[in-house]
């Protein structure tokens, strides 16, 4: 009997706990921001338009170098955020029309009357060696140099007029 007594006491004394106690709600206020975890690299040009010339026979072949007498065209690869490089996070890609199979040459998208035939636009790196037109990528240095040249297609006979082309150099992740 006195187990039984002692049992309803403890019992009655955790429900009077129980039922005396009360609930503090606490309300914490959280804000932040959330930044981009990419910075944003552009590629400028020290120039948007590049005038080509020369004779015939002074013309490259297609898939050869250039020559020293191809036109120089600098760029600058930079960042939107200037604690930050884009060198070795990016690579540049030249996008264009290609000519033939080789696909290091732009065509030449004049089609007048007096455009040139058997002819068209090579891209090279700093070595003068021949690029790709919508392939290869060509990893860059803060600041930079191409060269663009006409060339003699392959398996045409180049003919005298005029030439023009057009090419996109986008920023390409590694």
């Amino acid at each position: 009997m006195k187990k039984t007594l002692l049992g309803l006491t403890f019992a009655s004394l955790f429900m009077a706990g129980a039922v005396q106690a009360e609930d503090h709600s606490a309300t914490i206020d959280i804000s932040g921001n959330v930044t981009a975890d990419q910075m944003e690299c552009t590629v400028f040009t020290d120039s948007s338009t590049v005038n080509l010339s020369g004779k015939i026979a002074d013309l490259p072949s297609q898939g050869g170098n250039a020559t020293n007498d191809a036109a120089l065209l600098s760029y600058t690869v930079g960042s939107s955020d200037s604690a930050q490089s884009c060198y070795g996070k990016v690579a540049l890609q030249f996008h264009g029309i290609p000519d033939q199979a080789d696909g290091t040459v732009l065509e030449n998208s004049d089609t007048s009357a007096t455009a040139a035939k058997g002819v068209g636009i090579g891209i090279y790196d700093s070595h003068l060696k021949p690029l790709f037109v919508n392939v290869k990528t060509l990893e860059p240095q803060a600041n930079g140099q191409i060269y663009l040249q006409m060339v003699k297609l392959n398996g045409q006979t180049p003919v005298e007029g005029s030439v023009h082309g057009s090419l996109t150099i986008d920023i390409v992740r590694l």
